[in-house]
């Protein structure tokens, strides 16, 4: 008997429907996202079928009838219920993102809430090589004690079906637009991106030379003070300012334009928070992987608070989220900043919770009001805003309005945009009420912009088309009468321009312009997603360019002809294409090699030790039960 009545029961009652159970849930989360048909829906069958299969018949064969039953019957249980846990929380993360993040983002996000107990490294080895090895390591011995059995026959036809079902994962999509980490299986993906991983780290890093660092000469005669205000997940297109569509979500930002200088594109460099503030405040490219280690090792040169406090400034950090989540209080140190004022800190009495970092940005004024009062020398205020960061639970202070109709979500994510517009006017008239107004450079700009579905995408980190990359930009000098647009820009730019404004002159390098400079302009502007070797992308202000690092095929769009990114013509420009690419992998290689030499000097397990920018565990918040928001999440 091949296999006995319990095992039958369990390979074909318990495994075989949960098996089914899980390709169908990741079928029905990437057809919610990208409906899979023809050609497409064979593919993921077939690479889907390859997969499942080999779990049944490597199963089937521990269960193959020998002494000691009970051993082996535990073994496929724990195994198969590890595999399946884990393609199911794929599945979770592709149905609220579209996207799988990769198994080193995946493990240091759990890691940062406090679901991951032990090293980042560690688990890596445990679920992405150790357990797949057994799994394959015990079905190899339990063969080789059957070969010689009578069965011999049966395990011969059972080789040729596993070499088919191998073969069948193996082969790549035929479909050219489906993306490899949804079209695979999302665990057979992650040891593959796994094994990837440990080659490029294993490949020499060579030395980069350090960029000249930036000094100010002496400081201007009437010092102004600067204010920086970051908005959270603001896209360019959620705004008025650089679409017209959107004029009653933010009516403070566009009445303040008039007397304002105001950016045609703007790009984020990298759509994650921390990342974008490295770049806002020091003019330099971040690190272009996911781990922020400019929070635990800092940058290779100073920052704009460094600078500005050399000439006397006070600086002063304000943001509404918790402080935990990446090791924030570490991050604005390393910016520089002598004072930080996070949202744990503040009185949270008549404010409500704007999402699972933190409460409503309007926690802030007081501070703010307190802080700039007493300042008697030029400052620096930056404020990190936090109520438009998903899932959008608006606080209804303002009221709620239809921005949109038949999209929920979209609608509290515009009425999160319209609170904090709100905020913005809130904290501008406060400087007024301090007599500070007409002396301060304002400088009003989006950390990233934020995916609704638009390609398949939500939320931000996987993302760089137009609602994610570009960003509003908005510089307002009330002393200056700033006026007139600029065409591309970046965040990169800000520092320079911000130093320029103030007065100064400096020595040194930046990977920015001052835009409001007549010498200097930017003929385009790049962004690398967030996670690791997913995309980069180029815009110039006609043609955008995204490099998909073979997750899927290059893209090209025409923004002028075809601004929401919807016809993608590389294959008519396949030399411009094939020259962009090239500079952005150069540029791409660069900056790791840059920050290698940096990171390699201070410590030389840098990798190893990514968990540790994170900080402590972040205690994620929830709504209260009777919190009446919940009446909008439930209509979606």
């Amino acid at each position: 008997m091949l296999l006995r009545k319990t095992d039958h029961f369990i390979l074909w009652a318990v495994l075989t429907p949960l098996l089914s159970y899980t390709a169908w849930t990741k079928w029905a989360v990437v057809h919610s996202h990208t409906p899979l048909t023809g050609w497409a829906l064979l593919d993921f069958l077939r690479l889907h079928g390859g997969y499942y299969g080999l779990i049944l018949l490597w199963s089937a064969l521990l269960l193959r009838a020998g002494e000691r039953p009970r051993p082996w019957r535990l073994t496929v249980l724990v195994l198969v219920s590890f595999f399946v846990a884990a393609d199911f929380s794929y599945s979770i993360a592709i149905f609220h993102t579209g996207a799988l993040a990769p198994f080193d983002v995946a493990y240091y996000m759990g890691k940062a809430v406090g679901r991951l107990p032990s090293s980042i490294p560690a688990t890596e080895w445990l679920t992405l090589a150790f357990l797949p090895t057994l799994f394959i390591a015990l079905a190899a011995l339990k063969w080789r004690q059957l070969r010689r059995s009578p069965t011999s026959v049966s395990l011969r036809f059972n080789g040729a079906l596993a070499a088919l079902l191998l073969a069948a994962l193996l082969v790549p999509p035929l479909h050219p637009q489906l993306e490899l980490n949804t079209a695979r299986p999302s665990y057979a993906f992650q040891i593959t991106e796994f094994l990837r991983q440990r080659t490029v780290l294993a490949e020499a890093h060579a030395e980069e030379p350090a960029a000249l660092p930036l000094r100010l000469q002496s400081a201007p005669i009437q010092p102004r003070n600067l204010v920086i205000i970051a908005l959270e997940s603001v896209g360019a297109q959620a705004t008025g300012l650089n679409n017209p569509a959107m004029r009653d979500v933010t009516p403070f930002l566009n009445e303040l334009a008039r007397t304002s200088w105001v950016a045609q594109q703007a790009y984020t460099v990298t759509p994650h928070t921390s990342k974008a503030l490295v770049a806002i405040n020091c003019g330099r490219q971040p690190y272009p992987r996911h781990p922020i280690f400019e929070s635990t090792y800092g940058l290779d040169r100073p920052c704009l608070a460094h600078l500005l406090r050399e000439k006397g400034f006070n600086t002063a950090f304000f943001q509404s989220p918790t402080e935990h989540f990446e090791n924030r209080r570490s991050l604005v140190t390393n910016l520089g900043f002598a004072e930080f004022f996070p949202g744990d800190d503040m009185n949270k009495n008549g404010f409500q919770l704007a999402n699972y970092f933190g409460y409503e940005d309007n926690i802030l004024l007081q501070p703010s009001d307190h802080w700039i009062r007493r300042q008697t020398t030029p400052f620096f205020a930056f404020y990190l805003t936090g109520t438009t960061h998903h899932p959008y639970w608006v606080p209804d202070r303002y009221g709620f309005h239809e921005f949109v109709k038949d999209d929920p979500e979209l609608n509290r994510y515009l009425n999160a945009v319209h609170y904090l517009d709100r905020f913005t006017r809130n904290l501008i008239e406060q400087y007024r009420q301090a007599g500070l107004y007409e002396n301060t450079v304002f400088v009003i700009v989006g950390d990233h912009g934020e995916g609704l579905g638009q390609h398949n995408r939500l939320q931000h980190n996987a993302s760089l088309y137009q609602e994610v990359m570009q960003v509003p930009l908005l510089i307002h000098a009330p002393g200056l009468r700033l006026q007139g647009q600029g065409d591309i820009a970046s965040q990169l730019d800000i520092l320079p321009s911000a130093l320029d404004l103030l007065g100064f002159q400096w020595q040194g390098e930046t990977d920015g312009f001052a835009l409001t400079a007549p010498y200097a302009q930017r003929d385009a502007a790049t962004a690398n997603c967030w996670y690791d070797n997913w995309c980069l992308a180029r815009a110039d202000g006609r043609y955008k360019y995204i490099y998909n690092f073979n997750q899927k095929v290059e893209e090209v769009y025409d923004l002028q002809a075809d601004p929401q990114e919807r016809s993608n013509i590389a294959a008519q420009f396949p030399e411009q294409t094939k020259q962009w690419r090239a500079e952005l992998l150069a540029r791409h290689e660069r900056e790791l090699r840059r920050w290698h030499t940096h990171l390699s000097q201070l410590d030389e397990d840098y990798w190893d030790n990514r968990g540790a920018t994170l900080g402590s565990s972040v205690q994620l918040l929830k709504l209260a039960q009777d919190d009446p928001r919940r009446e909008l999440l439930s209509t979606q």
